[in-house]
């Protein structure tokens, strides 16, 4: 568990080595600082996650942050916590209370943006992608579900054929750049081998060449399915 920006190297390392008795007994202490039962609530609220106990990890985030509203790392756990749970809206809610506190957190859009995706909002979840990648344009995540979202709801091709402003055909060819730098890097080796391997077993350009084709096909479908489950 990685040290929250939100305590000081002292007061976390004393509440990490605690038991758990000891951690509880401090948490009902009624003379304990409120910063202080923030951290050990969510010390808890990782562990319980960590164990899939996820509605309780919930709970105790929940409890972190009306200890310390301030509690950054408290609000992002419980935006991706619930978010594990399918409570979308709740979780878009602590991302904006998280973004409150850190704005340029890239990552924190991007699953913002997954989030409102799948609650429908599709404009507003490229808006979330368009934040990430502001902040980070190599973020080749929020690239590829930009590309989706644009996808799934028709206007790609619209995009494509120009209609649209010039900083949205920007961002457009920004994605598609990506998406093909990143084709190539992961899936391009394998093709090659695979149609070299056609080649030289049916001496077949025509043959090798459909073979690759028939796996890039089936390797762009499963990139597809796996953003279509996020």
């Amino acid at each position: 568990m990685t040290q929250p920006d939100d305590f000081s190297q002292t007061d976390y390392q004393a509440a990490l080595y605690l038991t758990p008795a000891e951690r509880r007994q401090q948490i009902e202490d009624a003379t304990t600082p409120a910063e202080i039962k923030a951290l050990l609530l969510y010390q808890e609220g990782r562990q319980l996650a960590d164990k899939q106990q996820f509605e309780a990890a919930i709970a105790h985030y929940t409890q972190a942050v009306d200890s310390k509203p301030n509690y950054y790392q408290a609000w992002s756990d419980r935006a991706a916590t619930l978010k594990r749970v399918g409570r979308d809206q709740e979780a878009v809610e602590s991302c904006d209370r998280a973004l409150e506190l850190k704005p340029r957190e890239f990552h924190l859009w991007y699953q913002r943006g997954l989030l409102l995706r799948r609650l429908g909002h599709s404009e507003e979840a490229i808006a979330s992608f368009d934040e990430a990648l502001a902040l980070n344009p190599y973020c080749y995540p929020a690239s590829r579900s930009r590309l989706y979202t644009l996808l799934t709801t028709g206007t790609l091709v619209s995009h494509l054929l120009g209609n649209g402003s010039i900083a949205e055909q920007k961002r457009l060819w920004h994605d598609l750049n990506q998406a093909l730098t990143m084709f190539a890097k992961r899936k391009l080796p394998a093709l090659v081998v695979i149609g070299l391997v056609a080649l030289f077993s049916t001496q077949s350009q025509s043959l090798a060449l459909l073979v690759s084709s028939l796996f890039a096909t089936v390797a762009v479908w499963s990139d597809l399915l796996q953003e279509a489950e996020k």
